[in-house]
């Protein structure tokens, strides 16, 4: 854990955590938790292992979670809680190698949903994505495409009270 005010990291040790992996996280301030969606791990010389499962920190441990819904296991997706609806936003990523996704859910600390939006970005990995106050939506930027092309395209995800 970070410490900002002695600008110092601290190791835990927590009696419960997901396995390693390469995965995404965001701060829930709804449920004042840190969420982890999925993740993989490269397996050399065979195939990589992707994950699906839904784990929360506390500040003590973490907390494997068991919504009824969840999006298919993935990496390189973004999480990014958005304060205008009070969830935190999954977009994208892949689960096969140079596959990208382009699907959006939002969790409310209980249960992920598939948001069905009328337009969406391309699918794509490893973009980058904030709550962006001013316009009260997400702003996402760039990213990786199917055939593992670099995109430097702008979206917008208007935020609206669900």
């Amino acid at each position: 854990m970070w410490d900002g005010r002695a600008k110092e990291w601290a190791q835990r040790f927590p009696s419960s955590s997901p396995s390693p992996r390469r995965t995404r996280m965001t701060y829930d301030k709804a449920t004042q938790t840190i969420v982890l969606f999925g993740g993989d791990i490269e397996q050399y010389g065979c195939c990589d292992v992707f994950y699906g499962d839904t784990w929360t920190w506390d500040g003590v441990t973490w907390t494997q979670q068991f919504p009824g819904s969840s999006p298919a296991a993935r990496t390189l997706n973004t999480l990014t809680y958005d304060t205008e609806i009070g969830k935190a936003v999954l977009f994208g990523g892949y689960s096969e190698p140079g596959v990208g996704l382009n699907d959006t859910w939002t969790w409310d600390g209980a249960d992920w949903t598939e948001i069905q939006t009328t337009f969406a970005p391309s699918p794509r990995w490893a973009q980058a994505v904030a709550f962006y106050p001013k316009s009260k939506g997400l702003i996402l930027s760039g990213g990786v495409v199917t055939g593992f092309t670099a995109v430097a395209d702008t979206w917008f995800l208007l935020s609206s009270r669900r």
